[in-house]
């Protein structure tokens, strides 16, 4: 749970992972409410990865505990390792997709750069 909490500390949290292979150290129920508490109104999604975890109540506690925040749950397991590299690669392009929104990246911000660096040269040369 203190990962959790410090995690929420951050400014500017848009979401997070959660990778574990075990139960929580805290009762379920109150990792749950204080993530909940936390949360608020700020709409941080919380995505969960079971690693090589074959206990039920410990992946359902996970499902709960991404679907609660908007967030996905995925579950990796050794022996499966299609399932395991599949994993693996939605891990990297979710965490490819929030790099690129967090630093803006996008063809739009691009353009209007591009623009604004052209309309600065013609007014030098003028």
């Amino acid at each position: 749970m203190s990962a959790l909490k410090l995690a929420f500390r951050i400014s500017g949290v848009a979401g997070m992972y959660l990778i574990t292979n075990g139960r929580p150290d805290h009762s379920t129920e109150s990792v749950l409410e204080v993530v909940r508490k936390l949360n608020g109104d700020r709409g941080v999604h919380v995505n969960a990865v079971s690693f090589d975890c074959n206990d039920k109540q410990t992946n359902e506690f996970l499902k709960q505990l991404s679907a609660q925040n908007k967030g996905r749950f995925h579950r990796c397991i050794r022996a499966e390792t299609t399932r395991r590299r599949r994993t693996e690669e939605t891990i990297y392009a979710l965490l490819q997709t929030n790099y690129r929104k967090r630093n803006d990246i996008s063809p739009n911000r691009n353009r209007t750069e591009n623009c604004y660096q052209k309309r600065r040269r013609r007014s030098r040369n003028n």
